[in-house]
């Protein structure tokens, strides 16, 4: 395969592996300048090819490719009419048409004067956005002024909300604690009243029924305490329970495990007559 020379223009003989890399027939003609004119001054000077092909070799100097970086072109604002000055890629890429970035926001927001329903106050908007009121105070004193009286369904206070809270079906309750009550117990979504596991039962045990500082046999002041079930029938009883330390509720298990038909209430009040001798 043939090809000629980048440098001399010399014709010479390349494999197929060195078809698209191959450029100069020798070392020499690598090293070899070629001249050329600067883009800025128009100064004559020599650039090895190599340089040419980077993209590089268009101005003889630093002082002339920072020269050139630093070429501006004088513009006028479309907003304000001032003169100034921008950097020639700036304006090569359509850009560049304001002097502060004040002025931009001034030509895209388009400010209309409109009148505040509240306090008639004039104040200017942008006409995409549609406002009523001046400020946040004029909207709230117009919103306070529309809201209704209602009773709160748990705790029977009084309170005020808006209509648009009403139509939604809002409204209903005046505080997250009383709507909290509300869906508690048997108004809760996934009561199950007697059918309720062991698990379900004691949670609720827990939740109603006060936790005391100390066990309700030994009298040990402990935080562990774990609600114990009397009769052993699991009812939906809060009397039922009884909260014992761990040693307590061991002993008391394993005391109706051994005398099953022996009542016990009785078992209690003999495991507490051992620790108040």
């Amino acid at each position: 395969m043939k090809k000629n020379c980048l440098t001399c223009g010399k014709e010479f003989e390349v494999t197929k592996f060195r078809l698209t890399t191959a450029k100069y027939c020798s070392r020499k003609c690598i090293g070899k300048s070629v001249k050329r004119n600067c883009l800025l001054c128009g100064k004559e000077f020599e650039v090895i090819p190599s340089k040419i092909d980077k993209g590089g070799g268009k101005f003889c100097s630093k002082e002339c490719m920072d020269k050139s970086r630093r070429k501006r072109v004088k513009r006028i604002c479309q907003q304000c009419g001032k003169e100034f000055e921008i950097k020639q890629s700036v304006f090569n890429n359509g850009k560049g048409k304001f002097c502060s970035h004040q002025c931009q926001g001034k030509s895209s927001r388009n400010m209309v004067k409109t009148i505040c329903k509240q306090c008639g106050k004039e104040f200017e908007v942008r006409r995409s956005k549609v406002r009523k009121f001046c400020s946040w105070e004029c909207c709230r004193k117009v919103n306070r002024s529309r809201k209704v009286k209602t009773i709160c369904k748990q705790c029977g206070k009084e309170f005020y909300v808006s209509p648009t809270q009403i139509s939604k079906g809002w409204g209903k309750f005046c505080s997250k604690k009383c709507k909290g009550k509300s869906s508690r117990g048997k108004n809760s979504k996934v009561w199950k009243g007697k059918e309720v596991g062991y698990a379900g039962l004691h949670k609720w045990v827990r939740q109603n029924k006060p936790i005391p500082k100390t066990c309700e046999i030994c009298g040990k002041v402990t935080t562990k305490l774990y609600a114990a079930n009397i009769s052993g029938k699991y009812k939906r009883d809060l009397n039922d329970f009884i909260y014992l330390c761990g040693p307590c509720h061991d002993k008391f298990d394993k005391q109706k495990l051994k005398y099953p038909n022996k009542d016990p209430e009785l078992i209690i009040k003999e495991l507490r007559k051992r620790y108040n001798k």
